[in-house]
C-alpha cells in the first residue's frame, strides 16, 4: 500500500495574504514543494510543464505557503490550489476555505429541521423514490459521503435543501431530461460540496423556473451539453462557489436578482449567459470559455437591465460578448480579460466598462415604443409609446464626446430638460411650459469626453420624442 504524501491543514485568506498550511510524510521532509494556481478542480495533465505560483521547502516535514490575495485587481477567491511535492499532488486542488467571509448572500433565507434519507450510494440503486419522499418532508437531506447515488429526475419541493457531502456524487443515465428542477417553488437549497453528474444530456442539469429563494452553493456539476444551472423567471438567487465543468450558467427569461459569487467554469462554451435579465451581480468568477465568451449578454431583441461584474477572470473566444437587444446598465471594472471583448450588435446606454465596451451616443428607443428599454425612470413615470412624468424623471446615460452638443425632445406640459455628469452634478437645464406638443432644444458644452445623462424631470408633462443633435 503506497504510504500518504502528505496533508494539507487549511487554506485560508487573512487580509491581502492567503496561507496555506499542512505536512508531508518523512520521505519528503526538507523536500521543495510547488503550489500552482488553477481554474478547476481537476489536476491538468500538463501540471509539471506549469509555471508555480510559488516553491518553498519543507521545514522537517511542516510547510506553509503565504502569498497574496490579489492576483492584479481581482480576489483569489475562485481559484484552485494544488501542493506538489516529488512531482505528486499532495491532496486534490482545494479552494480557499473562508470565500464566503468576502461575500455576503444577499438573498439568505433558513430551511428548518432535517429529514431522514435511506438513499443507496452503490451506484446502481434507482433512489429517485427515497431522495423524493425525504424533500417531500421539507428540511435538509443529506447525502452521505463516499457514495454515488443514482436518480432520475428530482423535483424540488419548496422549503428543502438537498446537502450532497463533499466526496458524494448524484447522478442521472436520463439525457433528455434535468437530473434536478423546481418550477414556482420557494425556499430550495442546493448545498454540500458533492458533485452532480449527468450523461451529456441535451437539457440543463438543473432548472428552475418562476422560484424565489434559490441557494446553489459549493457543488461540482459535470456532464451537460447545454447548461450546469438554469435560472428562468427566478428572482433571488445565490450561486456561490459552484464549479460547472463542460456547461456554464444561464439566467433568463425575467430573471431577476442574483448573485453569482467565486464560481468557476472550464469548458468550451460559454460560460455565464445573461438573456432578459435585471439585476444580476457577478463577482470574483473565473469563467474559462473555450470557443464560447467568458459572459454573454444576450438579449434576444429584449433588455438585459442592472448587470455588475468585478473581479473575474474572462476568457474565451472573447471574454464578454453581446447579441442583438438593449443592455442598460452595465457596470464591469477591475476584472481580467484575457480575450477581447465585443460589443456585437447590442446597443448600450448606462454602461460603465474599463473593457472598451461604452454605452451608444445617440438615444435608442427614443420614440419610447419598445416600453422603457434602454431608459432610466425616478418617481411616477408611466411609458407607452410616450412617457409621461407626474413628478417624474426620464434619462439615458449616453458616452458623448468633448464638443458643444444639442439634444431635443418634444414636449407638452411643464418640466425641464438636463444634462448632468456622471458624477450626478447638473451641467445644464433648460424648463419649458406649454399647452401644446413643443419641440425644446438644450446646448451645452461638453467639459470633457465621458458618461453624461441626458433626460426630461416633469411636474405633469408628457413626452413624446428625444433627439440627439451634433
Amino acid at each position: 500500500m503506497k504510504d500518504a504524501i502528505g496533508t494539507i491543514e487549511y487554506i485560508k485568506a487573512v487580509g491581502d495574504t492567503v496561507f496555506i498550511t499542512g505536512r508531508v510524510s518523512k520521505r519528503y521532509m526538507d523536500s521543495p514543494l510547488q503550489l500552482y494556481e488553477l481554474a478547476s478542480p481537476e489536476i491538468p495533465g500538463n501540471l509539471q510543464a506549469m509555471m508555480p505560483l510559488s516553491v518553498v521547502r519543507a521545514k522537517e516535514n511542516a510547510f506553509m505557503f503565504a502569498f497574496p490575495f490579489y492576483h492584479a485587481k481581482v480576489r483569489r477567491i475562485a481559484s484552485y490550489f494544488c501542493v506538489c511535492v516529488g512531482g505528486e499532488a499532495i491532496a486534490p486542488p482545494m479552494k480557499i476555505s473562508n470565500y464566503k467571509d468576502f461575500g455576503e448572500n444577499p438573498y439568505a433565507f433558513s430551511v428548518s429541521g432535517e429529514s431522514e434519507c435511506d438513499a443507496v450510494g452503490d451506484g446502481e440503486t434507482d433512489n429517485t423514490e427515497r431522495i423524493s419522499q425525504a424533500l417531500s418532508k421539507g428540511g435538509k437531506v443529506t447525502l452521505k459521503a463516499p457514495g454515488c447515488y443514482r436518480v432520475s429526475t428530482l423535483i424540488l419541493p419548496e422549503n428543502a435543501e438537498l446537502h450532497i457531502e463533499k466526496g458524494a456524487t448524484l447522478f442521472s443515465c436520463n439525457a433528455d431530461m434535468p437530473i434536478l428542477s423546481a418550477s414556482q417553488k420557494k425556499n430550495i437549497k442546493l448545498t454540500g460540496g458533492g458533485c452532480i453528474r449527468v450523461p451529456g444530456t441535451r437539457c440543463a442539469s438543473a432548472v428552475f423556473y418562476d422560484c424565489e429563494n434559490i441557494e446553489i452553493s459549493d457543488v461540482v456539476f459535470q456532464g451537460s451539453r447545454v447548461a450546469s444551472i438554469e435560472l428562468l423567471a427566478c428572482k433571488n438567487a445565490y450561486i456561490g462557489g459552484v464549479f460547472a465543468e463542460n456547461a456554464g450558467f444561464v439566467c433568463g427569461k425575467g430573471t431577476k436578482n442574483a448573485y453569482i459569487f467565486a464560481c468557476s467554469y472550464d469548458g468550451a462554451k460559454d460560460g455565464l449567459v445573461l438573456s432578459e435579465t435585471e439585476n444580476i451581480c457577478v463577482t470574483g468568477c473565473n469563467f474559462y470559455a473555450g470557443t464560447g465568451s467568458g459572459i454573454k449578454l444576450s438579449p434576444q431583441g429584449k433588455e438585459v437591465r442592472d448587470i455588475h461584474i468585478t473581479e473575474c477572470v474572462l476568457k474565451g473566444r472573447f471574454s464578454v460578448a453581446a447579441t442583438d437587444g438593449i443592455v442598460c446598465g452595465a457596470n464591469m471594472h477591475d476584472n481580467i480579460y484575457l480575450s477581447t471583448c465585443n460589443s456585437g450588435t447590442a446597443l448600450y446606454t448606462s454602461t460603465k466598462t474599463d473593457c472598451g465596451i461604452y454605452s451608444e451616443k445617440r438615444f435608442i428607443n427614443d420614440r419610447f415604443e419598445n416600453a422603457g428599454y434602454g431608459w432610466r425612470t425616478e418617481g411616477k413615470v408611466e411609458i407607452s409609446g410616450k412617457a409621461c412624468l407626474n413628478n417624474g424623471t426620464v434619462w439615458q446615460e449616453l458616452y458623448l464626446k468633448k464638443n458643444q452638443f444639442s439634444f431635443s425632445a418634444e414636449v407638452e406640459g411643464k418640466g425641464c430638460l438636463f444634462v448632468k455628469d456622471a458624477a450626478g452634478n447638473l451641467i445644464a437645464s433648460q424648463e419649458f411650459s406649454t399647452d401644446g406638443l413643443l419641440k425644446v432644444t438644450l446646448t451645452v458644452q461638453l467639459p470633457k469626453t465621458a458618461l453624461y445623462a441626458l433626460g426630461v424631470t416633469g411636474e405633469n408633462a408628457m413626452l413624446k420624442q428625444m433627439l440627439c443633435v451634433y
